[in-house]
């Protein structure tokens, strides 16, 4: 969308249009998908001289940078705040049964993330 804008073209927004969503069937294909989405995060950048991206696309990036420069901080902080936000959603939703998968999910997922975003760091690197 934004490289559309940029380019004088405009986003049709139709109630016409369905779509349908299909949730990752395990913890492994969930973790594959963000892997992928991390890492066409970066790619873009291979065919565009603008910034496709938002900065909030970067973080998980950024992320694993951190945990490989301040592992013992960055860990502790980032697993204290996972801990944390599934303890609330759980209080929240009224269901524990997902509280100890809350943290799993959510600390692959960006885990993933921000390995794919490097990944496509590695792609671009080669690819020039």
């Amino acid at each position: 969308n934004q490289r559309i804008r940029k380019a004088g073209g405009v986003i049709l927004v139709s109630s016409q249009i369905a779509v349908s969503y299909r949730a990752p069937d395990s913890l492994t294909d969930l973790l594959k998908r963000r892997w992928i989405d991390g890492m066409w995060a970066i790619l873009p950048f291979r065919f565009t001289r603008t910034c496709p991206i938002r900065l909030r696309h970067t973080i998980p990036l950024f992320f694993v940078l951190a945990l490989l420069v301040a592992p013992k901080w960055i860990g502790a902080a980032y697993l204290s705040l996972n801990l944390g936000i599934s303890f609330f959603l759980s209080a929240r939703e009224k269901n524990w049964r997902f509280a100890p998968l809350l943290p799993v999910v959510y600390g692959g997922s960006h885990l993933a993330y921000g390995l794919g975003s490097w990944w496509g760091v590695v792609r671009l690197l080669i690819s020039r």
